[in-house]
Formats: structure tokens, C-alpha cells, sequence
């Protein structure tokens, strides 16, 4: 038997969360992470270290979220067999649409760089799904021949934050949102994180807040700042029924959060709707 120490230093993203160490163990296989049997051997606040007894056998070390996206969000560590007692460190990376997984330092092996590059499109693809899920819920709500434009306004209150939109909509619930609300044309996607979440995110600028959104994960657009909003654009085909989508972005500082809100339509659309989208965004007030 040896010992194996993981350390998970402190940082801001996933702070409230706690994740789980597994190891491959064929014998006592308790759950299978992209196919390896593996067994658990505890969890990890942020900026705990623990150590664990394992065995001499060369086995692959895992950890992940939780059950749910251990497919997509999930680092593992490739131990080699011996007898020597092993240390490993890492923390969690700030990227929403891969759910802020856990990274091992120092890793070279190329083997775990590209489950890192398939777990991040992985994660992205479910993300952008679940907003055309979201969409196509709105779909889904019959409301004649009304058009979005034409309904009265209707103001919304979620979490310190107001949006005034129109009658056509009702609130939607969307995993991994803090708010949504969907029509027959447009759904809308509303992400918090607050400061005292992530403290240390709290000292960026807008701008660097924006940036980094499209930076991690890995959007193709251009920030730009009209009508008093800091945006972005881009669009999406859902491979499955080879629609296109296009989506409004803003980010937005409160005084206690940073707030990303994202307003979602068919491309074709998408024209058309756009002075409606910005005339709501506009509409957004934060406490």
C-alpha cells in the first residue's frame, strides 16, 4: 500500500462545491467514468488536502463534479505502479460551459490533454443544447398569431435583478441558469455570480468580465458597446436538425455580481427581433 495526498488549492470558481476523487479499480466498481471502472475515495472542499490509501498497481486517478457530467467534467491522473507515496495538486478552472472542472498541475501527458479538449466540447455542446432546449420549449407555447412585439409589457423580478419583457413570456426552467424565460420567438438565459460566490472576480472590469466569457469558452465574436450595453453575438447549427440559432449577449456589473444574459432565436429571425432584444436588455436593473 502507498499514500496518495491530493491537494485542491483555493480559487474562486466551484468554491461552494465539493469534488469527488475516484480511482480505477476494476474490483469494487462503484462508478464508470468515460467507460473505466472506478471506486471513491472521498471528497475535497475548496483548498482541502487529503490523503488515501491505495494500492501499488498503476491505476488512473479521477475527479469530477458529480455523477451527472462525469462523462465531460472530469481530470485524471495517470499514477504509475510503485511503492512511493504520491502527491498531486490542481484546482478548478473558471469555463461555465464545462463546468469549471477540476486541473491536476504539471500535466504533460498527451493522452489526458485531449480528454481535457473532448470534455470542453463536450460541455459545450450540452450547453448551447440545453438553450436550444430552452428555445424550443418556447416554441412549444401556442400563442396564435400573436407576435413578441405586439404583447404588453411584463416586468420580471428574479434574484436582484428586474427585466421588463412582454406578456408573451413566462418564466422557464433551465439547469444551470438563475432565471429563464421563454416565448414563442425568443428565450432568455440569465446567469449571477455574485462576488461573495467568487471574490476574486469582483476586481475585474466589465470588459475583462466579457472577455474572459468568450475567452474560456471559446466563442466566436467581437465585444462591442452600442446603446449603452457592453455585447457580443454568435450563432449556432444544432447538428441534429441542422437549424441555425443566434444568440444576443450582455454582461452586466451589479454592485454585489456580475450578470451574463443571453437572448436566443432562429437566425432567421434573428434581424427582425434584434430591437426588441435590445430594447429589453436595456430594460435590466440590478440592485
Amino acid at each position: 500500500m502507498r499514500n496518495l495526498t491530493v491537494k485542491r488549492e483555493k480559487t474562486f470558481v466551484g468554491c461552494l462545491g465539493k469534488m469527488k476523487v475516484y480511482i480505477e479499480d476494476a474490483l469494487a466498481n462503484e462508478l464508470e467514468i468515460n467507460g473505466v471502472p472506478c471506486r471513491k475515495l472521498g471528497d475535497l472542499k475548496n483548498g482541502e488536502e487529503k490523503t488515501f490509501f491505495i494500492g501499488e498497481e498503476a491505476a488512473r486517478v479521477y475527479v469530477i463534479a458529480d455523477t451527472l457530467s462525469k462523462n465531460y467534467c472530469n481530470e485524471f491522473y495517470p499514477l504509475p505502479a510503485g511503492t512511493e507515496d504520491v502527491f498531486l495538486s490542481g484546482k478548478n478552472h473558471y469555463s461555465p460551459s464545462a463546468g469549471n472542472p477540476f486541473r491536476f498541475h504539471g500535466v504533460t501527458d498527451e493522452v489526458v490533454l485531449e480528454n481535457r479538449k473532448k470534455g470542453k466540447k463536450t460541455g459545450r455542446v450540452i450547453f448551447i443544447t440545453a438553450i436550444i432546449i430552452g428555445v424550443m420549449i418556447g416554441f412549444g407555447i401556442s400563442f396564435g398569431s400573436r407576435m413578441v412585439a405586439q404583447s404588453a409589457p411584463k416586468t420580471f423580478s428574479e434574484n436582484g435583478m428586474q427585466i421588463t419583457l412582454t406578456g408573451a413570456f413566462d418564466e422557464a426552467e433551465i439547469d444551470g441558469y438563475t432565471c429563464s424565460f421563454s416565448s414563442n420567438k425568443v428565450a432568455v438565459f440569465m446567469l449571477k455570480e455574485s462576488f461573495a460566490d467568487y471574490p476574486e472576480i469582483s476586481t475585474l472590469t466589465l470588459e475583462e468580465y466579457a472577455e474572459l466569457l468568450i475567452e474560456v469558452n471559446e466563442i466566436d465574436a467581437d465585444l462591442k458597446k452600442t446603446d449603452g450595453l457592453l455585447w457580443f453575438e454568435y450563432d449556432y447549427v444544432n447538428p441534429q436538425n441542422q437549424k441555425e440559432y443566434r444568440y444576443y449577449s450582455v454582461a452586466l456589473k451589479g454592485n454585489n455580481a456580475f450578470w451574463f444574459v443571453q437572448f436566443a432565436c432562429l437566425e432567421k429571425n434573428f434581424d427582425d427581433l434584434r430591437p426588441n432584444l435590445v430594447e429589453w436588455a436595456k430594460s435590466i436593473e440590478l440592485d
